[in-house]
Formats: structure tokens, sequence, C-alpha cells
């Protein structure tokens, strides 16, 4: 599947580096929030961490002016109209998430898939929201985005193996490494690595070693 638009819906810190790699490998982004000054004022903390990079000579300020050129603010679903996948990187309330993804199923045409950043919530539980469960799936990026490789891809249980190809190629793209979870797993692999050194590390101090 090709990606030609993107849309990310939450333009908090994740939100707003997911939509900065959309726009840094070429593809065109909406990000919203709430309210377009939310979101205008992500992209406005983009320009200004980029530019820092341009001072640096890290950056081109032709490359700046390239990506910001590729992000557009917005609010509400509407955008969601032209998006070959729409990413929500809002914060973690199953409610708040079921509420969002059945608004963006009503905009969506049916090819759009949809991706959640959680690493915690059940991606079944969501696509439930939505008249298309085969194309919900968890996309997991770590923080911060742009500078993080791995990409968790986290299935729901009626997510088609197509979604999960489609993903993990869009991972590759945005270049980063993907890596599958199981079927609906509770939580990422690397929050389930971390719970387990942090009980192991809590087992040790117990005991005073």
């Amino acid at each position: 599947m090709e990606f030609k638009k993107a849309m990310v819906v939450g333009a908090g810190a994740m939100g707003a580096g997911i939509a900065q790699l959309f726009a840094q490998s070429g593809i065109p982004v909406t990000l919203t929030d709430r309210s377009e000054e939310i979101a205008s004022d992500a992209v406005a903390g983009l320009e200004k961490r980029m530019a820092r990079r341009v001072e640096q000579g890290k950056m081109s300020d032709a490359d700046k002016n390239g990506i910001i050129g590729r992000i557009t603010a917005g609010t509400g679903h509407a955008a969601a109209s032209g998006a070959d996948i729409v990413v929500e990187a809002i914060f973690e309330d199953m409610e708040v998430k079921k509420q969002t993804l059945t608004a963006l199923d009503k905009a969506a045409p049916d090819r759009t898939i949809f991706a959640s950043n959680t690493t915690s919530l059940s991606i079944s539980e969501m696509a439930a929201a939505t008249s298309r469960p085969d194309k919900v799936v968890g996309m997991h990026f770590f923080n911060p985005p742009v500078v993080m490789k791995l990409v968790e891809i986290m299935p729901g249980i009626g997510t088609a193996p197509e979604t999960v190809d489609a993903v993990s190629e869009l991972a590759r793209t945005l270049g980063k490494q993907p890596v599958q979870a199981r079927f609906d797993s509770p939580a990422g692999i690397g929050s389930r690595v971390l719970a387990g050194s942090l009980n192991e590390a809590v087992e040790v101090f117990a005991q005073g070693l």
C-alpha cells in the first residue's frame, strides 16, 4: 500500500514528532488537536527546534522549510477524508480514544488505516468502535519519535495481515525498525521488558542485595 497522505491526531510531543517523521519522509501530514491554536503551536515548536539544527549545521534551511511545508495544522476530523493512514496519539484514555476513532471512522474512506500510538490499551477494544477492525493496529513510537529507531506493531484480534504488513513497511519508510508484538498483547514489548526489569530490581532491593 502506498501512503500519500497522513493525519496525526494529538499535537503533544509524541504526535508532533510523528508528524515530523511523515513530513521529513516526503509524506504530507495534517496534525490536529482540540484547537487549531494547539496544533499550530506544535508546528511552530517543530520549526524552532529544526531552526536550531540549521544553526548547528545539522540541517539545511531548505530541508527545514520543506518539512514544515508538508505539515498542516488543523482541528476536527475532516482531514481524515484524504488520509491513507491516521495515527492516533492522544492521551491514554480508552473512552476518549474510542470516541475519537468512531468520529474518524465516519470521516475517513474505507481504505484508511487507523494506527494507535498506545503502548498499554487494547487494540481490539479500540477497533470495535469502528466499522473497520481489520484496518486498526497499534503503531507505538518511542520518545522522541524522530530519534528512537524502534516501532512496535501491535495487531488486534481482527487486524488483517495486510494491515500489519503495510504499517511495518511504512515504519521502514519512516526510517524505523518495526517489531511485531503478539495479537492484542497487554502492552508493548518494551513496556513488558521494562516491567520485568523493574520487578526484578524491586525484588533485589527488598532482599537487601
